[in-house]
């Protein structure tokens, strides 16, 4: 059971580096919701949870 708990925080660091904080200027960015499956109003929900400036404290930690 531990390695689906990790796989499944992976993609979600995944989605979070790609689609939220991704700097893809000059490049198409596809739509996760297609790509994935997933519904928009939920997509919405993760990455608006996503932005709060408490989660960007705990992401700054990650690396420093």
């Amino acid at each position: 059971m531990s390695t689906v708990a990790t796989r499944w925080r992976q993609f979600k660091f995944s989605l979070t580096s790609k689609f939220v904080y991704a700097n893809n200027e000059g490049q198409e960015i596809s739509d996760p919701t297609v790509k994935y499956g997933i519904d928009p109003a939920t997509w919405a929900e993760f990455a608006k949870s996503r932005q709060t400036p408490n989660w960007q404290v705990c992401q700054i930690s990650l690396y420093f």
